[in-house]
């Protein structure tokens, strides 16, 4: 299944462009959403793990997101310049994982 997850800080970005975000992918899962897994305040090392654990791409306005995947030990990442929010004034991010930890397993 195709997966994503939409990081706490563009969940208005989200909801404005949830039409054309569900052309891309099955499942859309907000941070808050998902409270036993991403509960609302979810740092970005668990937020990047769980990504990792459950083969989900992410959209995040983030531009440091990647220094939290090397932490967790992924060892490569894709980040692609998506969409700009310009209500927010945000840059949104689509950071993919080529290579995470759990292929080092």
């Amino acid at each position: 299944m195709n997966k994503v997850v939409i990081d706490e800080d563009i969940l208005g970005w989200s909801d404005e462009n949830e039409d054309q975000i569900r052309t891309q992918y099955e499942k859309i899962i907000k941070v808050g959403d998902e409270p036993i897994n991403l509960p609302t305040g979810s740092e970005d090392y668990q937020v990047a793990q769980y990504c990792d654990k459950y083969d989900c791409d992410l959209f995040t306005a983030d531009a440091e997101f990647y220094t939290d995947c090397i932490l967790v030990g992924i060892k490569t990442i894709q980040i692609t310049i998506y969409d700009f929010w310009e209500k927010a004034k945000k840059q949104i991010y689509l950071v993919k994982i080529i290579e995470g930890s759990k292929n080092n397993e």
